[in-house]
């Protein structure tokens, strides 16, 4: 996940919990003022009403003259046709079109104060109301007075309190968005064009890297870490590479010494234990030489010395190595089939894709019993090489590890297959060893 993907939903997640949380805070908030305006009203009318009736301003009402069809559209403001006490011990003293006023022909048992909220339906029309019932002794008399209340305007204050909510987190959100996605990639430009000069960064190459200055701290201290690193990345790799050919040169000369001089004990008069020695001693003059050239060999892939490259035409490649192992196959008496259906091109240097191929077909004649068979398939994006053989046991990647080999074969070094891997993985083939049923498989996946 990139970095600006990565911090954008960092931002969400908090912008989401942060409105999230006030838009909480807020409905309650309004919700309390709300509810608070409504308990001052229904004090306030209590008052009004009490005082009323205790100074004789408020005449008896005691029938209604409205009835439903006279509403008009102001049906929330004739609350009293819609909450009648038909109790028997009540008589209606006054109504008006917010509240019912009921006188007590006999003492009440109850002064409960209650507060509820109803919906107020009239064919498809409904209101919420909050309704007050209190009973007062006014006068040596008992009144239950009934004040209602819309909430009609409460809900819409509410809901254009959420409505505002909503419309500022995603209008904030979206200028967030926005303003992160350009802010972020300005501001981590130069960090973009650090990991590019990084990603083009080779050891072979001496030019220094060009990195884009910035005025923040953390970037050019990155800058400098890269720079100084770099640096000593290709001080180690020239250090390496002068040391690799330097040995090689130094072990070349003594063993081209060793092998002359042993050459001209073999042509001088010795004896048949003495002729043992000597050839034993040659023989591993040769294979010291032989192991310090493919050490060397592996030094330079390692340190990408194989730069110039080409396409290269493995179907053409393979016939070349294979009339110049001929005679092996024909000593042998294996059986080659070579089956190519469409070709296989990829750019690489070409003696690297020589020792490729050179080394893998060795390694198949090499350890193919007498009178096997090889099995070669070329396909578009994958090279196959199956030759019958034996095993002992190093199957898989371990195949290709330094310095394995088969137990009854004396020539061999151990490094070919290791050099095979080691040019695979430079330019990202993936091969794999199988052996199943006394057959081993090569597959390279270009």
């Amino acid at each position: 996940m990139k970095l600006l993907t990565k911090t954008t939903i960092y931002y969400l997640l908090i912008a989401t919990l942060v409105f999230g949380f006030g838009g909480i805070v807020t409905y309650y908030t309004v919700l309390s003022i709300t509810n608070e305006n409504i308990k001052e009203f229904f004090d306030r009318k209590e008052a009004e009403y009490i005082k009323e009736i205790a100074t004789g301003e408020m005449e008896p009402r005691l029938k209604k003259t409205h009835g439903h069809e006279k509403h008009n559209g102001k049906k929330h403001d004739f609350f009293h046709h819609h909450f009648d006490e038909a109790a028997p011990h009540l008589q209606l003293f006054h109504y008006s079109k917010r509240h019912n006023i009921y006188k007590f022909l006999q003492k009440p048992i109850s002064f409960e104060t209650t507060i509820n909220d109803t919906t107020l339906r009239v064919d498809n029309w409904q209101l919420r109301v909050r309704r007050k019932c209190i009973v007062r002794k006014i006068n040596q008399q008992y009144f239950k007075i009934c004040i209602y209340k819309s909430l009609a305007k409460a809900e819409d204050k509410i809901s254009a309190v959420i409505g505002t909510i909503v419309y500022l987190f995603v209008s904030l959100l979206i200028v967030m968005l926005i303003a992160n996605y350009y802010l972020s990639r300005r501001l981590l430009q130069p960090f973009y064009q650090t990991l590019d000069a990084i990603k083009g960064f080779s050891v072979t190459n001496s030019a220094p890297l060009r990195l884009q200055k910035s005025n923040i701290l953390e970037f050019e201290e990155l800058n400098t870490q890269v720079r100084d690193i770099t640096r000593k990345i290709r001080d180690d790799y020239r250090n390496l590479k002068e040391f690799t050919e330097n040995a090689s040169h130094e072990i070349q000369t003594p063993l081209a010494i060793i092998k002359s001089k042993i050459e001209l004990l073999i042509q001088s008069d010795l004896s048949d234990e003495q002729m043992l020695h000597v050839q034993s001693i040659y023989e591993v003059s040769n294979r010291l030489s032989k192991i310090n050239k493919a050490l060397l060999l592996l030094a330079k892939i390692e340190n990408q010395q194989f730069q110039d490259t080409q396409v290269i035409d493995f179907g053409q490649l393979l016939e070349k190595h294979l009339n110049n192992f001929e005679e092996l196959v024909e000593m042998k008496n294996i059986f080659l089939k070579t089956h190519i259906t469409q070709p296989l091109t990829t750019e690489m240097n070409p003696a690297l894709a020589d020792m490729l191929i050179s080394n893998l077909l060795s390694n198949a004649i090499k350890h193919n019993v007498e009178g096997g068979e090889i099995i070669i398939r070329v396909e578009p994006r994958l090279l196959k090489i199956n030759n019958t053989g034996k095993t002992d046991g190093v199957k898989g990647d371990e195949m290709f590890n330094r310095f394995k080999k088969d137990q009854n074969s004396t020539n061999s070094v151990g490094l070919g297959l290791s050099i095979v891997k080691k040019i695979c993985d430079n330019y990202k083939i993936n091969i794999q060893h199988l052996y199943q049923e006394g057959v081993h498989e090569f597959s390279l996946e270009f």
